[in-house]
Parts: structure tokens; C-alpha cells; sequence
């Protein structure tokens, strides 16, 4: 049977990992294939939506005060993260026509922590905009607002900020302990398996982030549905209120919903590219953490008028 958890150091050491055969230029030009293409989309791209994430930062770190944007916060810094690694990192060993054993460190560090913090908040922000509409539920006052006290008593920060520090640790557990996705230029994308001669993909397997990616893709469609009933219900209430503050709400749950839905598609995208051929599906890995940065600045005003600050240019009227 096929260990699955355990250390990094101690994984990578295993049998199905040894790259003994060759030395790393020797595995780069045997089972190695430069793609440039590939490389520089895959470095260039990333790097502006980086620049282009900077503002949303500024602007999500100003307004951490509420929840939504805290965890937006976290988000877009987790998906920084991603776009460094499977991002620039990624294009690079493209470019250098790199495999596993060409630099198995750099390999881990493409790995999947990134992916796991920022999906695991997606989830968390979709379920903050429920408990917003929902707060006056006795669900809400029983469960949610007792496990708050109950956390406030020991600890100085707030119950969404103990969620968030769950989901790093539960994203450095899975790098840490479970078998990473490693590069590979020959098939152009990550793949648990690193497609060392002699062995199979079935001694790659990792169950942890599997079951994630499901859970993750049928959790989003569940609690969409909940979200969708709740804005559907709360209509009336909502069109009472100020004009701006229901274009507010109306603006917050389009960003929630576009971003999450691609965190749902990639997921989904992970899932079958485990069991079927998919044309190489490197490039739609940048889409979670490349898009949401254009969704805050197409949808979100002060994203927008902090960009115009940062470059500037005037306030358009």
C-alpha cells in the first residue's frame, strides 16, 4: 500500500522518488523539452497580474476591518503567492525544459500550498456573505455566536481571523506532509506523478488533496445554492435600503460568485486530468489566481480609483 502522509524530506527519499540514474543536466536533456512559449506566457502573464493585484491589496488591507474584504485580503495574498509559483516559477522550468529531477526542490515549492490557502478561502468568503444573511437565524445565534465567544475568551483576534490562520495551517500540512504536483515540461503542466522511468502513476497517489479538490467543488455548488436562496429571500429587505448600499451588496456578491466559480472550475479541472487527458492545462491553472485581480478592477470602485492613484492618473468623472 502507497504511503500517502508523510514528511516532505522523508517522500522525497522514497524509491518512487530516486533520481539516482542521472545527474540534473542528464535528466533535464533525456526526459526534458524547452517549452519558450509556454515559459514566457506562463511568466509574463503572471507578473502583470501581479502588478495589477497591488492596488486590490492596498485597498482589501485599508477595509480589513469587515470580514469580506479580511478574508479578500488573505485571498489575493495567497493568490500572489500562487502566481510566483505556478506563475514565474513554473514558466521558468518551461523555459529551461526542466522535470522533477532536474531540481526537486523547486519542484515542492511549485507545489500545491498556495492552491489549498486560496480555495479554502474562497469557500470561507462565500460562507461569511451566508452569515451576514443569516445572522438573526437561531442557527446562527446557537452555533456561530457561542463558538465566538467561546474562541474570544483566549484569543485577542476575531473568529474569521482564527478561521483564516486554519486555513494556512491546513495548506502548509498538505505541502508539508502530502505528495506535491511537480513540474513537467515534457507534458507541459504539474502532475503528482513525476514520471520517473520504471515507475507508475498509482505509486503517486494522494488521496488528501483529492478529496479536497472534491469536497471543494461540491461544497462551492452547495452553499451557492444556500446563497442564492438567501439574496433571493432577503429581495424585499434589500431593495428598502439605500440605492448604494444595495449596489454595494450587489457588487460584492458578483465578485464573491465570479471568483469562486473559478476556483470551482480549476478544481474540477485537477479532478479529471487525474484520470483523463487534458490538453495541457497549465495555462488555466494561472486563471484562480490571475482573473480576480481584472474582476476588482472591472467591479470594485475603489480598486479602480486606488489603480488611477498608483499610475497617476486623475480620477476619471
Amino acid at each position: 500500500m502507497v504511503i500517502q502522509i508523510r514528511f516532505i524530506t522523508e517522500t522525497f527519499v522514497a524509491p518512487e522518488y530516486d533520481c539516482s540514474a542521472h545527474s540534473r543536466e542528464e535528466w533535464t536533456k533525456l526526459h526534458g523539452t524547452k517549452q519558450l512559449l509556454l515559459g514566457i506566457w506562463s511568466t509574463v502573464f503572471p507578473t502583470i497580474c501581479q502588478i495589477m493585484y497591488i492596488p486590490a491589496i492596498r485597498v482589501f488591507y485599508r477595509e480589513r476591518r469587515l470580514t469580506c474584504y479580511k478574508i479578500m485580503f488573505l485571498l489575493a495574498i495567497a493568490d500572489m503567492g500562487g502566481l510566483t509559483c505556478f506563475g514565474t516559477l513554473f514558466g521558468y522550468s518551461m523555459i529551461r525544459g526542466m522535470v522533477f529531477c532536474s531540481n526537486k526542490t523547486l519542484a515542492w515549492i511549485i507545489g500545491s500550498v498556495f492552491w489549498i490557502i486560496s480555495s479554502c478561502n474562497c469557500l470561507l468568503l462565500v460562507v461569511n456573505r451566508i452569515f451576514q444573511l443569516w445572522e438573526k437565524s437561531w442557527i446562527f445565534q446557537v452555533i456561530f455566536i457561542n463558538i465566538s465567544a467561546f474562541y474570544l475568551n483566549f484569543t485577542q483576534g476575531t473568529p474569521s481571523s482564527l478561521l483564516m490562520l486554519a486555513t494556512i495551517v491546513y495548506g502548509l500540512f498538505e505541502s508539508l506532509f502530502t505528495r506535491p504536483p511537480v513540474p513537467n515540461s515534457s507534458h507541459q503542466f504539474c502532475a503528482f506523478s513525476p514520471f520517473i522511468p520504471g515507475h507508475s502513476p498509482d505509486e503517486y497517489s494522494n488521496s488528501p488533496t483529492m478529496i479536497h479538490n472534491i469536497c471543494l467543488a461540491t461544497s462551492l455548488i452547495s452553499v451557492y445554492i444556500v446563497l442564492c436562496a438567501l439574496v433571493r429571500s432577503k429581495t424585499a429587505l434589500m431593495i428598502q435600503q439605500s440605492s448604494s448600499a444595495a449596489a454595494l451588496q450587489a457588487k460584492i456578491f458578483t465578485q464573491a460568485t465570479i471568483v469562486c466559480f473559478l476556483f470551482g472550475a480549476s478544481s474540477t479541472v485537477w479532478l479529471v486530468q487525474e484520470f483523463l487527458f487534458v490538453p495541457p492545462p497549465s495555462v488555466h491553472d494561472h486563471g484562480p489566481g490571475s482573473l480576480p485581480c481584472i474582476i476588482y478592477l472591472v467591479l470594485n470602485q475603489a480598486v479602480r480609483y486606488e489603480f488611477r492613484m498608483m499610475f497617476g492618473m486623475r480620477r476619471l468623472k
